[in-house]
């Protein structure tokens, strides 16, 4: 597996996430998982609304293989950093 990621600043508290986890040999049941977010801060909390086409989170759920369907889903995160 690869993984994949940027994350890119559009405002200066908005930024725009991107995320792929291509299989590069091996195991393959589905496709590649993918996942694309926007992030806002807002003091010193981030927001996050993202959207994915599978459910893993972790290596050992990405390894797995990829979705077999083409849902998307969408979650929402939020994070507090003390600086």
């Amino acid at each position: 597996m690869v993984g994949l990621g940027a994350r890119v600043r559009i405002r200066p508290t908005v930024y725009l996430v991107g995320e792929a986890a291509p299989r590069a040999s091996g195991y393959k049941p589905g496709v590649t998982q993918r996942s694309f977010a926007i992030e806002k801060r807002a003091g010193g909390h981030m927001f996050q609304l993202n959207f994915s086409n599978a459910f893993g989170t972790t290596m050992g759920q990405l390894a797995r293989g990829g979705p077999v369907t083409k849902d998307w889903f969408m979650g929402f995160n939020i994070s507090r950093k003390f600086f």
